[in-house]
Parts: C-alpha cells; sequence; structure tokens
C-alpha cells in the first residue's frame, strides 16, 4: 500500500488457491444444431462445463457420423448421411466428460437434426 504518508507491504494479506475438481454439470449452447445430411465439417460449440480442466470427452455414435474432440468437446461431422425428401433425422447424444477427481455423464445433452439440403434450380431468362 502506498499513500502520502508512506508505503507499507502486508506480505500474505491475500491469498489464493485453486482446487481441482470433479466435472458436476456439462451443456452445450446451443443444445440443438441443424446440418446438412450431405455435407460434412459442421461443428458444435465448446460445451461448457463445471468442474476443473483439463477434461476428456466422449460420445457414442452408433451411426459413425459424428466425432467428439477429446479435448474440446467439440462434435463434428465426419461423414455424409443420406436423408430422405422432406425427411430429418434426429440425434440426441450423451456426452462424457472426466479428469483427474472423476467423471460425469451429461444425458441427452444436446441434439443435432440432419436435413435435405434441397436444391433450388436456377431460372433461366
Amino acid at each position: 500500500m502506498e499513500n502520502a504518508f508512506g508505503s507499507a507491504v502486508f506480505e500474505d494479506a491475500f491469498q489464493f488457491s485453486a482446487v481441482q475438481t470433479a466435472p458436476t454439470e456439462l451443456r452445450y449452447l446451443p443444445s440443438l444444431y441443424s446440418f446438412y445430411g450431405s455435407e460434412i465439417g459442421n461443428a458444435t460449440q465448446m460445451p461448457l462445463v463445471k468442474g476443473g480442466g483439463p477434461f476428456t470427452f466422449s460420445m457414442d455414435d452408433p451411426i459413425g457420423t459424428f466425432s467428439i474432440d477429446e479435448t474440446s468437446g467439440i462434435i463434428t461431422k465426419v461423414d455424409a448421411f443420406e436423408v430422405g425428401d422432406d425427411d430429418k433425422i434426429i440425434k440426441t447424444f450423451d456426452v462424457g466428460v472426466a479428469n483427474e477427481k472423476g467423471d460425469f455423464l451429461a444425458e441427452d445433452v444436446v441434439t443435432i437434426q440432419l436435413l435435405e439440403k434441397v436444391v433450388v434450380p436456377a431460372l433461366i431468362r
């Protein structure tokens, strides 16, 4: 501290220590995504996690169209998936997150709908 009367140092006046805790919550914002079935590379945002990192993320995708980045939790569409005309496929995923202190499974935490991309023919003049 310093003022008109001089200065003083207060050793150990404030202490802070961060402690890693097990993950207790995981959320994607938004929690609903829409991707075209024929396109690849679309991705979610990084999830919000309550707990201390670094984290390891996991998910099960039985259709093999999506992949999760194990360190960021971003889910990416890695393969095309055929969607019929005027159809949509809706898939809801459970995502797991773990650190050195424990793990947490967020059930039905993110929903991805696959849509058929409609191509409108160009007008001929």
